[in-house]
């Protein structure tokens, strides 16, 4: 029979998957010879086979189970798309109710929360009624035996029966954190190189801003942005008037796009719609990206939101952006050390 559970050291835990049968109770301290490692949706597994090699280990300095279960709960910038068994402590805002139709013709519900940890955001869906109501919000909850699954980039903690919940009174975290309004800050490199997460913080320096930058226009039926007044999908579409810049930030480590949506552009440049568009048709679409170029390449932009990491590249989706007042003096002597650094 195939067997599947959870192995875990100081460093951290991991799924695993045996094709023979392990004759093991949980808690026993195993050396694992010659297995393999599998990846599936971004999560790596140990694969147990017929010439791997299981045996009792022993070491009197390896941590207790005790010690080990607690790195069992992971945090929300942890998540992994096709993560099984996930324990883990989520602040839940938001409640909605979708109804359905099952395959036999049966109505059946799902119950989808906005969470968050003090390390980010994600949703949670609810294959049972949960228990708590919308009217109970916001609450923290123990979720245990969970999966993971992403959509568009955003990790999904799958809940398929009320008893994996348990309400706590208290979080783990400091009380007085507002995780709605809480981004918490991650070096731009340190994304750019991870994988997708919700509700974060970054910055970098404007290197590039695209000619597409401005006033767009989006199809009406599924929001793409028209090409020449047509829709890859729809065809020609009569178009609705929307606004966005696309940048490229740096950190000196690594680069990635930057989308900014209506609200994010209007923040930034501190122009409304219309002084946008007034604007273009004095000067023209491509007088008006350089006027951008001239004002922000090289400036420093902190912007709130979520990125995508595929495979190919990253991109940050902004609910807000803000220019980030630089030390010159600092900057300079920092720069001077980098390249001080990188000639020796």
């Amino acid at each position: 029979d195939v067997v599947r559970g959870r192995i875990a050291d100081d460093s951290g835990i991991i799924g695993f998957l045996s094709w023979e049968p392990l004759q093991f109770d949980s808690g026993s301290l195993v050396k694992i010879s010659n297995a393999q490692v599998k990846t599936f949706r971004n999560t790596p597994e140990i694969n147990i086979g017929r010439n791997t090699t299981v045996e009792v280990f022993r070491d009197a300095k390896f941590s207790s189970m005790e010690d080990l279960s607690k790195n069992t709960v992971i945090k929300i910038e942890q998540l992994r798309d096709g993560s099984r068994d996930v324990e883990c402590i989520v602040e839940l805002s938001k409640i909605t109710v979708r109804e359905f139709q099952k395959q036999d013709g049966s109505q059946g519900k799902v119950w989808s929360c906005d969470v968050a940890d003090p390390t980010g955001k994600c949703r949670m869906s609810f294959w049972q009624e949960p228990p708590f109501s919308d009217k109970d919000l916001p609450v923290i909850v123990s979720v245990t035996g969970a999966r993971v699954r992403a959509w568009q980039g955003i990790p999904d903690i799958t809940v398929d029966t009320s008893e994996q919940i348990s309400v706590l009174e208290q979080p783990p975290w400091d009380s007085e954190i507002n995780l709605v309004d809480h981004f918490p800050f991650v070096p731009l490199h340190e994304l750019a190189s991870g994988t997708s997460r919700v509700g974060i913080k970054t910055q970098g320096t404007v290197v590039s801003i695209r000619e597409d930058s401005g006033i767009i226009f989006r199809c009406p039926e599924c929001n793409r942005v028209l090409r020449d007044g047509e829709c890859a999908t729809h065809g020609e579409q009569e178009g609705v008037q929307d606004i966005r810049l696309r940048l490229v930030i740096d950190d000196g480590r690594a680069s990635t796009s930057l989308l900014l949506n209506k609200q994010a552009t209007v923040e930034l440049i501190e122009l409304n719609e219309s002084q946008i568009l007034e604007r273009i048709n004095d000067i023209g679409q491509i007088a008006f990206v350089q006027e951008l170029r001239d004002k922000y390449l090289g400036s420093v932009v902190e912007s709130n939101g979520r990125i995508i990491v595929d495979e190919q590249g990253s991109m940050l989706l902004a609910e807000s952006s803000q220019l980030v007042d630089i030390d010159s003096v600092l900057a300079a002597q920092e720069l001077r050390s980098r390249l001080e650094v990188m000639s020796s």
